[in-house]
């Protein structure tokens, strides 16, 4: 029922329950499963319970999500009192410190659940989605929600630093997870709003997604096997590397004018291209949403330091899904009144139209933006947040690490901003509660994807096959027995032997003898 740990490590006391096994349980069904190993749960011998956190093993923010779980009344002790800014934000923005090499970095595990929430639109959109579609998966749910509303604010909203709801989202989960399941949501919204000429599924080119973006400067791209756009580094695609390069840019030009591609000079005899010369005018304010998806796997090995380095990574923010999970209630059912009508409003206040292909003549219409104010706590929260990213992007030693840290508080404020559009679609303020949130994900995120990042990116055949074997320990809890990983590997038996001891005297594992006389091998904590 509950576990006795008298491990010298130090750890702080979370919860003390007194003898009440009934508050005790009730409180642990609701803590999140990747943070249950992280927590000591122990019983004295008089009978009370408590609960400790392990050094260093959960965030402040999560440990301000534990506790506001707990029953109060039923918990008489808590680790201590802490104001709202120690207790939701992560420590980097009170103390930044230095990150570990890529190689020792600690999981945070994928976004919490608590996370993957915004009140009010994103939400509503949300619930939405989980009643009809056939596999509701939230973290991909909400990556639809919140891009679907990054496109509708396009070209209207903008932070008091001029910053837009452009938002790129890569969504990671496993073949049959529902990836398409948002994208499906976001079609049927679109037709409804008479947007579908704003939506697209592919890249075919950069020359296309130039066009695109001339006729409609506001669009909204869902791509499927998006790491095909990380892998061109890789393998010098030239075609995918422009469309690579011009992804990069629009994400950058949004508050500013896309100058698109030039032409070959045409010979003095041949007619003007009308097009030419509108394309030759730029693109103002252009809004490029994206919802990337890929099988997380792919993704990642889909990765070299060229990608992590290049930008585009750090402009993005990856959600990590959840397994498939069980059948819902798959129905066809009309959206919800206010959800359309807020919706609506969002859409006929943007400016979506952009050339005119029955009159090129005509010039397109500048965006009407409208300045997003912002309450004095978030302001001074907001440079909080930008020091502590450029704190992390000065301590870093990694290349990617620098990169992705450079993005950080830009994503932020862009995710504050669209969280004060979810919480009020027609009169948004930047509060210092969507601030809160905002970083949080951005933090974790980065985190999480550089932990990644590291488990897959290779330097060679060796250093593959031992990333290799460090996953399948690490999903295997930490240890296998020598016959298992062996199986897994794929490998013969005199190339195994050199990989276990090479990673024996660089401390990474170390073997030892089960009750039925098997070796197994357990990974460094």
């Amino acid at each position: 029922m509950t576990e006795t740990n008298t491990s010298a490590q130090p750890r702080e006391l979370l919860a003390a329950f007194g003898d009440n096994i009934d508050a005790y349980m009730a409180w642990r069904d609701k803590v999140p499963p990747y943070l249950v190993n992280r927590l000591q749960h122990e019983e004295t011998p008089n009978g009370e319970i408590r609960v400790f956190a392990k050094e260093g093993a959960i965030t402040p923010f999560e440990r301000n999500h534990l506790l506001s779980l707990l029953d109060l009344a039923a918990s008489p002790e808590m680790g201590g009192e802490t104001s709202e800014a120690e207790t939701v934000l992560p420590d980097s923005l009170a103390s930044p410190t230095r990150d570990p090499p890529p190689g020792e970095m600690r999981d945070p595990g994928p976004l919490p659940d608590e996370l993957l929430s915004v009140p009010g639109f994103v939400n509503d959109y949300v619930d939405y989605q989980q009643a009809t579609v056939p596999y509701p998966n939230r973290p991909l749910l909400f990556a639809g929600a919140l891009t679907m509303l990054a496109h509708l604010s396009g070209r209207h909203h903008c932070s008091q630093e001029d910053l837009r709801t452009n938002l790129y989202v890569i969504a990671l989960a496993d073949s049959g997870s529902g990836k398409d399941q948002p994208r499906k949501v976001n079609q049927r919204l679109a037709k409804e709003l008479n947007l579908m000429p704003t939506m697209a599924d592919r890249f075919a080119s950069a020359e296309g997604l130039e066009d695109a973006l001339l006729l409609h400067p506001a669009s909204f791209f869902q791509v499927d096997e998006v790491d095909t756009l990380f892998k061109s580094l890789q393998e010098k695609d030239a075609a995918m590397e422009r469309i690579y390069g011009s992804v990069l840019q629009f994400f950058t030009t949004a508050n500013g004018v896309y100058a698109p591609r030039k032409k070959a000079l045409q010979a003095s005899g041949n007619k003007r291209n009308i097009y030419d010369a509108l394309r030759a005018n730029g693109i103002e304010s252009p809004h490029l949403v994206m919802l990337g998806t890929a099988v997380p796997e792919y993704f990642y090995r889909g990765l070299n330091e060229r990608a992590l380095a290049s930008g585009l990574l750090s402009r993005c923010l990856v959600i990590e899904a959840h397994a498939r999970g069980p059948k819902g209630t798959p129905h066809k059912a009309p959206f919800p009144a206010h959800l359309l009508a807020d919706a609506a409003h969002l859409a006929a206040h943007g400016c979506f139209k952009g050339v005119d292909l029955d009159s090129p003549e005509t010039e397109p219409l500048p965006p009407q933006l409208e300045e997003v104010p912002q309450t004095p706590e978030a302001t001074a929260l907001l440079e909080r947040v930008a020091a502590a990213a450029d704190a992390r992007h000065r301590a870093s030693v990694d290349i990617g690490a620098k990169t992705l840290w450079t993005r950080a508080a830009e994503k932020t404020m862009k995710l504050a901003l669209l969280y004060a559009i979810s919480e009020d679609v027609r009169h948004p303020v930047v509060s210092q509660k969507g601030v809160i949130w905002a970083w949080n994900v951005v933090e974790h995120a980065t985190r999480r994807t550089l932990f990644q990042a590291a488990q897959y990116m290779t330097e060679n055949t060796f250093h593959e096959m031992r990333q290799k074997a460090i996953r399948y320990l690490r999903e295997a809890g930490g240890k296998m027995r020598h016959s298992a990983l062996l199986k897994r590997l794929h490998v013969d038996c005199e190339t195994f032997r050199r990989l276990i001891e090479t990673m024996g005297e660089s401390g990474m594992v170390t073997a030892e003898t089960s009750d039925h006389n098997a070796v197994v091998y357990v990974l460094a904590a």
